[in-house]
């Protein structure tokens, strides 16, 4: 007796065969029972169990006087995180005291909803844990990176990463005045 597929998700198809030998060469009939409550021979999970959950599958075989029966289980087995879309927002120039925001996505094929968790990497190596940093101490050229990680509840991890580079912003003038007594002693002295 066997239970048979292509992977072992809480989505997959499950197919149970069974065979048995009749010492009167009667024909046999097989009947299916799954753990499910399904009784063909192949099933397609609907995504309601959880990895590690086990299914079974219960053949029994009749030649019409006397019956035998066997089952065979199967353990689902776990499909991590996909992290993506990671990216970093500024609210400003990228230079020292511009907050950045780290964001991402996280997709579970089982039906989990794990969280994000954020960690900045600096230049020094120092990490940060959160999902915004404030920009300090830094230099022309230095490099921040964000990992978005998950983890779901079976040991199933993922993670992505961002960076942005700082950049030097060029000072700015906010104004220009000119004071008209200098210019008359400066004009009248030529």
């Amino acid at each position: 007796m066997t239970i048979s597929s292509s992977d072992l998700y809480n989505d997959s198809t499950l197919a149970c065969s069974a065979t048995a030998t009749d010492l009167d060469n009667d024909s046999l009939n097989v009947t299916y029972e799954w753990s499910t409550g399904e009784t063909s021979d192949s099933i397609t999970l609907d995504g309601s169990l959880n990895p590690t959950d086990t299914v079974t599958c219960t053949a029994t075989l009749s030649d019409g006087t006397d019956s035998i029966s066997g089952a065979e289980s199967v353990i689902l087995e776990n499909r991590a995180p996909v992290v993506s879309n990671v990216s970093i927002d500024a609210d400003g120039v990228l230079w020292n005291g511009t907050t950045l925001t780290c964001s991402a996505s996280v997709v579970d094929e089982d039906g989990e909803t794990p969280s994000l968790n954020y960690t900045w990497t600096l230049p020094d190596g120092i990490e940060i844990e959160g999902d915004s940093y404030v920009i300090d101490g830094m230099s022309d050229g230095d490099e921040i990176i964000c990992t978005a990680s998950s983890e779901d509840n079976y040991g199933g991890i993922d993670s992505d990463t961002a960076s942005v580079t700082i950049e030097n912003a060029a000072p700015t003038i906010d104004s220009i005045a000119l004071d008209p007594s200098i210019l008359d002693s400066q004009t009248s002295s030529v």
